[in-house]
């Protein structure tokens, strides 16, 4: 049985490891590193991640793939939200507390990881959070509020890599123009199919 100090202190250990698979990605990902930032023991390690670096490996990804889209985990039913949206995904470009674009971006290299455990938990995290914003699309076409030509499954997958693609370019770049662009332009395309009365 986990007690309370002891969740603390592999949530602790998990936090870390997930900002340095962030910051130095799979291959400069090293145990003493997060055991440094942490303050903790190899044996305190151990005793929660018995797999040693390859399972805390793959529990960082998952934390960090979790931390990408914890603010994305909401309905999109309505275009207030997607305007929500588009206003939150601009503030990637400025914010710094957890530094989300590097997040996305982040998320794009576990995609093509060779590890199939990695390359899988960020496949699945795509494909939730299309399928997430294909059901609020789906939704407004149903009540009127996109013309029946809509598909919101395709539209989805355009929000979703705008957003992607944008977060990789401006980390890669440093100009937090290409992320705004990209986000403005696919929901441009959406607006394209807002019904008229």
């Amino acid at each position: 049985m986990v007690t309370g100090k002891g969740a603390a202190t592999r949530g602790r250990i998990l936090e870390a490891a997930a900002d340095q698979l962030t910051e130095s990605g799979r291959e400069g990902f090293l145990l003493d590193a997060v055991l440094a930032a942490t303050g903790t023991s190899k044996g305190q390690l151990f005793h929660y991640f018995p797999g040693g670096r390859e399972e805390l490996l793959v529990a960082a990804a998952a934390r960090q793939i979790d931390r990408c889209l914890t603010h994305l985990r909401h309905r999109y039913g309505s275009f207030d939200t997607w305007a929500r949206w588009q206003t939150w995904a601009e503030d990637l470009t400025s914010t710094r507390r957890f530094d989300q674009a590097g997040e996305f971006a982040s998320l794009a290299g576990r995609a093509i990881e060779p590890e199939p455990r990695l390359r899988r938990l960020a496949g699945r995290a795509y494909q939730d959070l299309i399928e997430l914003q294909t059901e609020g699309l789906q939704a407004m076409r149903d009540r009127g509020e996109l013309l029946p030509s809509a598909n919101p499954a395709a539209l989805a997958a355009l929000m979703v890599s705008a957003l992607q693609g944008g977060a990789v370019v401006h980390r890669a770049t440093g100009s937090r123009q290409h992320l705004i662009d990209a986000v403005e332009g696919a929901l441009a395309h959406l607006r394209g199919f807002a019904a008229r009365d």
